[in-house]
């Protein structure tokens, strides 16, 4: 048989187990996230309730009542969660067999209109004007519906709006019908950088990256400008047997993939340098002080292959999986580290006051290369989630289906 079959017709909906609104947005304050999202789905857990408190806590905003979702480094994790149906009658369970793949996409809602955060080469260009809602991200994708690609190039990058993916889940509900769940982790990273040097130093552009860099570094290395950080004694121990706090591990982040710190000296770093010079580790005890954290730095860029920046690595993977950071590594080759380290008030005030210093510097003779962030918290910097399906007949023809407007989350 020659006649290629009819694409199967799908709609995307909202979840079942949400009384109103869009896509579901989820909340959870462990790192096993996925897991006990799917423990909910399977126990039934979820009600009308269980969005409405955790949004009500977040609705914080000094612009308007729309929540704020909190980034990974306050142990706070994000998922989206919509449903796929048949479009027929009684809109039945879709076969998750006939699912190629699904997926989401963040817009960006600005009085001027919808944007996307767009890519080129898998390089971003930050967020432009939403070219349609109907098109495949995915530029391979989007020809090869028109046949003219074949079955060329099946896992090339996406070369359009950047995209997440989804999973799907087939569960029921209290009535026995079966419901097919598509659920993603929502990422809130990632940067643009400045393609040419005008754009990178008019005044609005500076803004923008101070304000970032002012809020980038958890309290009490960042933060400066939030009114509710103040200074507690728990602030002050910033390496616990080794391991360190979130706020040390991103500072420590900084110091050695933006400046350096510790590599060859440098007349920008000196101010820094003099800092971390006075600050030291101590045995398990806090009677024997060791290395400075100067000389930590030090002696790990004296290796042909610094194993703290191989750390760093590591560690940001963690992160994104929700794990802690592991201990910092011994410069001597001798595993981890083991002893502990702390910070005065004004230590902590210093990185603040230094840091804001050197990011200047940095702004003004490398402009070019200074991250913007992809999320900000402007009046304007309000965003929303679309999902997206992709299914496929027997005959390897696709088609993509894109959540209409009752479906897409609420804005946040």
């Amino acid at each position: 048989m020659t006649m290629q079959q009819t694409l199967h017709p799908v709609v995307l909906k909202a979840p079942f187990y949400q009384q109103d609104g869009g896509a579901g947005l989820h909340r959870y304050l462990d790192a096993d996230f996925i897991n006990l999202f799917r423990q909910d789905v399977a126990s039934g857990q979820f009600n009308g309730a269980h969005f409405r408190s955790w949004q009500q806590e977040e609705r914080h905003s000094q612009w308007d009542n729309r929540p704020v979702l909190r980034l990974p480094t306050h142990r706070t994790f994000h998922l989206v969660c919509c449903e796929a149906a048949c479009q027929h009658l009684g809109q039945p369970a879709l076969d998750p067999q006939k699912i190629t793949s699904a997926g989401f996409v963040i817009r960006r809602i600005t009085p001027e209109g919808e944007q996307s955060w767009m890519l080129e080469d898998g390089e971003p260009l930050g967020w432009q004007p939403t070219p349609t809602h109907q098109a495949d991200p995915d530029l391979d994708r989007r020809l090869r519906a028109s046949d003219l690609l074949g079955k060329r190039r099946q896992n090339s990058a996406y070369t359009g709006e950047q995209t997440h993916p989804m999973h799907a889940i087939l569960t029921r509900d209290d009535q026995g019908k079966n419901h097919t769940l598509l659920y993603g982790y929502l990422p809130l990273g990632g940067f643009r950088y400045h393609r040419d040097s005008t754009s990178a130093t008019d005044p609005g552009s500076l803004t923008e990256v101070s304000e970032y860099e002012a809020r980038a570094l958890p309290w009490p290395f960042g933060g400066r400008h939030l009114s509710d950080n103040h200074w507690q004694e728990s602030d002050a121990e910033q390496v616990t047997y080794g391991k360190p706090s979130p706020a040390f591990l991103a500072l420590l982040r900084v110091l050695v993939e933006r400046y350096q710190l510790g590599d060859q000296p440098s007349a920008d770093n000196r101010e820094l340098e003099q800092l971390c010079a006075g600050i030291r580790f101590y045995d398990s005890h806090y009677r024997q002080p060791g290395q400075s954290l100067l000389e930590y730095l030090k002696a790990c860029f004296g290796h042909p292959e610094n194993p703290l920046v191989k750390w760093l690595d590591q560690q940001e993977e963690r992160s994104e999986s929700g794990l802690e950071a592991r201990r910092l590594p011994d410069p001597d080759g001798h595993g981890s580290l083991y002893g502990y380290l702390q910070v005065s008030e004004e230590q902590a005030f210093a990185f603040r006051d230094l840091l804001g210093q050197r990011y200047r510097q940095l702004v003004q003779s490398l402009a070019r290369e200074i991250p913007v962030p992809k999320f900000g918290e402007g009046e304007h910097d309000v965003y929303r989630i679309i999902p997206f399906l992709r299914t496929g007949d027997t005959c390897g023809r696709e088609q993509i289906v894109w959540a209409d407007a009752s479906t897409r989350s609420i804005p946040f």
